[in-house]
């Protein structure tokens, strides 16, 4: 199958990749060269992009735990001092002014709270560092 009928194929089976992205994966698993998606080839490609799926469907999970975890009045926002509350709790060394910093930062519509999208942004800026950390302290609250 060429890639606008991968892409097709792939959505239907639940899936829901950009056509950039089933470009790239023909390319990618593309054993033979020929330009086009044999069965097997699909199997490998079809797993890489389940795998990628729920890898973020995990990290989403983790950022709305840590977001939870943060607004601890169950309000849906995050106010200057839950955030820094829960820092100092998870024992973050920033002083007060570089957590005001941080805070500013995050709160990018300026309202003094945080909202899931505010955090959530924040956090998808370094994915890989934003998982390990909640990862880490998600587990330990648990564990309590």
């Amino acid at each position: 199958m060429d890639n606008a009928m991968l892409v097709q194929v792939v959505r239907e089976c639940g899936l829901n990749p950009t056509e950039w992205r089933a470009s790239d994966l023909l390319k990618e698993f593309d054993q033979d060269g020929d330009g086009v998606c044999s069965f097997n080839e699909f199997i490998d490609m079809y797993m890489q992009l389940k795998k990628e799926e729920l890898s973020i469907e995990n990290t989403c999970e983790l950022f709305w735990k840590a977001f939870n975890y943060f607004d601890t009045d169950s309000s849906s926002s995050i106010s200057n001092a839950e955030f820094r509350q829960t820092l100092h709790e998870l024992g973050d060394k920033m002083t007060d002014v570089e957590l005001d910093h941080l805070f500013n930062l995050i709160d990018t519509n300026k309202d003094g709270q945080l909202s899931w999208q505010e955090f959530q942004n924040f956090l998808e800026r370094d994915k890989v560092a934003s998982v390990a950390f909640f990862e880490a302290e998600v587990s330990k609250a648990e564990a309590e």
